[in-house]
This record gives C-alpha cells, structure tokens and sequence, in this order.
C-alpha cells in the first residue's frame, strides 16, 4: 500500500500524521456516541454502565476533549 501510494505522488507519512489528526478531532464525539450508548437501557438493556465507569468515560471525554482545544489553539498562534 505504500509503495502504491507512493507510486501515486502521496508520501505515506504525511498521510498517517493526516490520520492523527483526523482521529485527534473525532475522539471527543466518539467518546460522547460510546457513553451515550453504553447508558441507554433501550439498546443495553440491564447491562448499562456503571457510576465508575461512567466517571471513567466522562474523564477520558474532558481529557480528549482539552487535548483537541489546545491542539486547535497552536493554529491560531
């Protein structure tokens, strides 16, 4: 794949800092879906997180979350 790629003018590590990236701005919302889900009793039924792993979750967000806003702020200086 990185030769084709290669082949096709696209040098491959730019595109996986690209991916970093990408994934760096989707994480906050991803984390967001899976609390979301993980606590709707229409969709896991008796099986809904717990207190600890909701504290868990909502840490993980508030830390993806400061991670991508300072990440956005380096741009504007």
């Amino acid at each position: 794949m990185g030769v084709l790629l290669s082949a096709l003018g696209l040098d491959p590590v730019q595109l996986l800092i690209y991916t970093a990236v990408f994934y760096t701005l989707v994480t906050p919302f991803l984390i967001l879906l899976i609390l979301r889900i993980g606590n709707d009793k229409k969709i896991m039924n008796h099986n809904v997180n717990s207190k600890w792993s909701n504290f868990l979750g909502i840490g993980g967000f508030v830390v993806s979350f400061v991670i991508t806003i300072l990440y956005l702020s380096t741009f504007f200086y």
